[in-house]
């Protein structure tokens, strides 16, 4: 991880010194299951600023996937991400809720966020307030000779409403993983039409 650290701050570089660099990976074992309570007590009992995201791996959830479902070697990580999840809650409070259609992706991607940075409920708050560009469309990134399809349907009520039924897709349903993602097949919702082949697929040629 330290490559990837490296080259956010060379890009980045006024945001992420490198003196914030120097602790990475010290503090916490690198392997999710290796965290104990003990690592996380000593984080909040130092003051130290705890922000926590998470995204489990979903191969053996999914349809392209092994459906090994949370027995499968990836997506059982689960377990573990509930477990450190659960001692964080414990000691940081509620979780602050965002989808990241709201701030600009053009996908919603829902998610939960704990840290003792700020009140969550103040944060939370503050982000429900936030408005998205209503014109920033879907098609403003794809390929030329791309085009999306109209929204099948208003998008669902705990995610960030953008897209409404039969007008231009602001956020595809979802981030696709695997080109067979029932979205971004046949006639899903998240396919686009492609004027040189003369089918519908996935965002991404």
């Amino acid at each position: 991880m330290q490559h990837p650290l490296t080259s956010l701050h060379n890009q980045y570089f006024s945001q992420l010194p490198l003196d914030a660099l120097q602790n990475a990976f010290t503090t916490l074992p690198k392997d999710l299951r290796q965290i104990t309570p003990h690592h996380l007590a000593n984080l909040t009992a130092n003051g130290e600023y705890v922000f926590a995201i998470v995204g489990t791996e979903c191969q053996d959830l999914s349809s392209a996937g092994s459906l090994q479902g949370l027995q499968g070697k990836h997506s059982s990580v689960l377990y573990d991400v509930v477990n450190v999840l659960g001692q964080l809650q414990r000691l940081v409070g509620i979780p602050i809720t965002i989808d990241a259609a709201q701030i600009g992706a053009r996908a919603h991607r829902l998610r939960n966020y704990w840290s003792n940075m700020a009140c969550p409920i103040s944060a939370q708050q503050v982000l429900t307030a936030v408005e998205c560009d209503p014109n920033r469309l879907g098609n403003d990134i794809l390929d030329p000779g791309r085009t999306e399809r109209p929204a099948a349907c208003d998008t669902a009520r705990d995610h960030y409403r953008c897209n409404i039924q039969g007008k231009p897709m602001r956020a595809w349903p979802t981030m696709m993983s695997f080109p067979e993602s029932y979205r971004f097949c046949g006639d899903g919702n998240g396919t686009v039409w492609d004027e040189t082949t003369q089918t519908r697929g996935p965002p991404t040629p």
